[in-house]
């Protein structure tokens, strides 16, 4: 008979360096189950179908016979990689769409690069020379004007407006109310019409600007692409009313050139029709008078 003391004995040494390295083979097999069912949900539906029924059915047949795994368990199993592979298959497409939703707008936003552009808007850029500012006004107005405000939003200059109905254009040459023989610093100033309909309520009419879009911004808060009209002030598609090409330098040196040709052509037209006039008057001279 074995006692306890003739058993042998395992050194502790040993037997701890062997927990270990099965810990280790255990951490290690962890990451490459992780690793392996990342790979299989960035395969196909049908890939992904069949390396999971054969591990389910690898996981079935070495399964402990006296702890068998239950019927919810398998449907457990099974659900849980469906609903895994559906969220991968989801946030596939929805990185897809993104993406190709990124490219149209950008593809869009490209095609408006150094074009002429009509926008609605408030803000504009003051670099010394006269502002275009439009706006279309509505029926039933009582009272409105053209206010251009600084940047603390302090009026600077009062514009008064026409209440006819339809489509106004004004221009301001940088000066202010309390100054009108000088013109205001550069920079940004905001455009506000304050108006009043017949029955004293308030009205908005949006102003019109222009300008070229010289640059392309992305805003990575609204997922959305901003045409930056004269290199700063930044405008939505939605915003714009009418885009034009400018014309080229070529185009305006040739009509600059017709326009010449033409004033020429009238000259000339101008003076064969006075030539008749001046022959007629030498020839009546010409002619002596006889008297009868």
């Amino acid at each position: 008979m074995v006692t306890a003391a003739n058993a042998p004995v395992m050194p502790m040494g040993k037997n701890q360096a062997e927990l270990d390295q099965k810990g280790k083979a255990a951490a290690g097999a962890g990451v490459k189950d992780r690793s392996a069912l990342t790979q299989m949900l960035e395969k196909s539906r049908d890939e992904q179908y069949n390396v999971f029924m054969k591990m389910f059915l690898a996981q079935v047949k070495n399964q402990n016979p006296d702890n068998p795994m239950s019927t919810h368990e398998m449907t457990q199993s099974v659900m849980s990689f469906f609903t895994a592979a559906e969220h991968a298959q989801t946030n596939k497409l929805l990185k897809q769409g993104n993406d190709m939703r990124m490219k149209e707008q950008m593809a869009a936003a490209k095609a408006y690069l150094n074009k002429d552009v009509m926008y609605e808007g408030d803000l504009v850029k003051f670099e010394g020379g006269a502002e275009e500012i439009q706006l279309m006004m509505p029926p039933e107005v009582k009272v409105a004007e053209l206010v251009i405000l600084d940047a603390n939003q302090k009026k600077v200059k009062t514009i008064p407006l026409s209440l006819v109905p339809g489509r106004q254009t004004k221009l301001w040459d940088g000066t202010s109310d309390t100054d009108p023989t000088t013109k205001v610093p550069p920079g940004f100033y905001y455009t506000q019409v304050v108006a009043k309909d017949l029955r004293e309520k308030n009205m908005e009419i949006p102003t019109i600007l222009k300008g070229t879009v010289r640059q392309i911004s992305y805003q990575e808060e609204d997922g959305e692409f901003l045409l930056l009209v004269n290199d700063s002030i930044g405008v939505e598609v939605d915003n714009l009313l009418n885009v034009r090409k400018p014309a080229s330098p070529e185009l305006l040196n040739l009509s600059k050139s017709m326009q010449d040709q033409a004033r020429q052509y009238e000259e000339l037209v101008r003076i064969l029709r006075e030539q008749p006039q001046m022959e007629a008057s030498a020839l009546s001279t010409s002619i002596p008078e006889y008297i009868s």
